[in-house]
């Protein structure tokens, strides 16, 4: 249909990159994220735990519009000043790196609505995107993310996004591993798990509900109006203006919405559609497969027809489900029934020690770091899972957290109890894990 007509002034003057507002934005998301930790802190009950998940997981969604934006170079021209920003403030908090998000977003923009598009073969790989979407299996979807049942989608987006080079991986990892420690230091290590919790939850549930926005049952992109409470919620700095980030790359988010009064629905330009709209046209849409390539959505929010369904076939199964949320799920489920003594963060939970005599005591003392152990080295192994270098480093980064961990327990540098079993076992969970995530050869692999 042609380029959106905009004036070049215009353009050229909405797409220029100042580190100011970008900034200001950090500047007040990490004072909410701030604020939050102390009311929490300063009426320290369960339900302030539990509730605090909203604000962080929101701000969380906030950080993400803003390491978006730095991935595309839009916070200053200067590119180390840009890409020092977008991590210290936005992707290393998030668990990720700039490299891993621009390799596998810049492969989205180029590869849109094609089967080179990696958000495609998200979907295919793990298929909870077809449609017709109800809207109870929506509101379904959003609560079983709610309460972690998001993690096999959640592992697999840190997959597509893992890290591009070393040393970024390594100052991601020390940056965790140096609040942790002055966490611990300060007898806070609820803040790091409260973060955690939140990633896993609120944040990830929001980030779900946004995806469906953006190009399900379309080969474009869905050009929206939302509440603005609900933008505020998971869709902060106009990231929902997602039409136009796809059409105008170059615009960084505080001019979005100047472009959109710039733009005028026309034959290029769709009109906006109010979210309720699209909404609807996804409960009555033709059958569509999870990441099934067509357009069965109009740009005026009307269902149309499809082709048939496509004949890929993909596996089902959830291999981070199996060898990463089951392990963990397991040992914490052990942790805080089979203990009288728990971290502040974990202690309120009713059913601490509700098995403390049912399981033998030493199962109860190793088996927790064992599953730990083995789904962390999953992790890596799923994230690589093509033989080489790359792989061979993460897998021996994995056996040497594990080996670290309890030697510097017995160097009373960390927090625990030296035990020579949690070292031998948690070795053998490692080999367990590595043999059990074989690498897969792809074609590269072979040149």
């Amino acid at each position: 249909m042609g380029a959106p007509p905009i004036d070049a002034d215009t353009l050229a003057a909405l797409a220029r990159p100042r580190a100011a507002p970008w900034l200001a934005a950090a500047a007040c998301d990490w004072a909410i994220i701030a604020g939050t930790f102390g009311l929490v802190a300063w009426i320290d009950h369960p339900a302030a735990y539990a509730l605090a998940v909203v604000p962080l997981g929101s701000r969380q969604q906030a950080l993400g519009a803003l390491f978006h934006d730095a991935a595309h170079g839009l916070v200053t021209r200067r590119r180390r000043a840009n890409d020092a920003l977008g991590s210290l403030l936005a992707a290393w908090p998030l668990g990720l790196t700039l490299g891993g998000y621009r390799r596998y977003h810049f492969a989205h923009h180029r590869a849109l609505g094609t089967d080179a598009d990696p958000e495609i073969g998200h979907k295919r790989a793990l298929p909870e995107w077809s449609l017709p979407a109800r809207p109870w299996s929506v509101v379904a979807a959003f609560g079983s993310d709610l309460v972690g049942g998001g993690v096999a989608h959640l592992a697999a987006a840190g997959a597509l996004t893992r890290p591009t080079r070393a040393w970024e991986a390594l100052a991601m990892t020390a940056t965790w591993a140096l609040a942790a420690a002055l966490a611990w230091r300060a007898g806070a290590l609820w803040v790091p798990l409260l973060w955690t919790a939140s990633i896993v939850t609120v944040f990830w549930s929001g980030v779900r509900l946004r995806i469906f926005t953006e190009h399900l049952g379309a080969q474009d992109t869905h050009r929206i109006v939302v509440p603005a409470w609900l933008a505020h919620l998971i869709m902060p700095h106009d990231i929902g203006l997602h039409w136009e980030h796809h059409h105008f790359p170059d615009v960084p988010f505080w001019n979005l919405a100047r472009l959109r009064a710039a733009l005028p629905a026309s034959e290029v330009v769709p009109a906006p559609l109010p979210l309720g709209r699209l909404l609807a046209a996804f409960g009555a849409s033709e059958p569509l497969a999870s990441g099934q390539i067509a357009e069965v959505v109009s740009r005026e929010g009307r269902p149309v027809a499809a082709p048939p369904r496509a004949t890929y076939a993909a596996r089902r199964d959830l291999p981070y489900l199996r060898h990463v949320a089951w392990p963990l799920v397991a040992g914490l489920t052990v942790y805080v029934t089979c203990r009288d003594t728990l971290p502040r963060a974990l202690a309120w939970m009713p059913w601490k020690a509700a098995w403390i005599t049912r399981v033998p005591e030493r199962v109860a003392d190793v088996f927790p770091d064992v599953a730990w152990a083995y789904a962390l080295t999953a992790t890596f192994a799923l994230a690589w899972p093509s033989p080489g270098l790359a792989r061979r480093a993460w897998l021996f980064a994995a056996v040497a957290l594990i080996v670290g961990w309890e030697l510097g327990q017995r160097a009373g540098w960390l927090p625990g109890t030296w035990d020579a079993w949690d070292l031998g076992l948690g070795v053998a969970a490692w080999a367990a894990a590595v043999l059990s995530c074989r690498a897969r050869p792809t074609e590269e692999s072979h040149r």
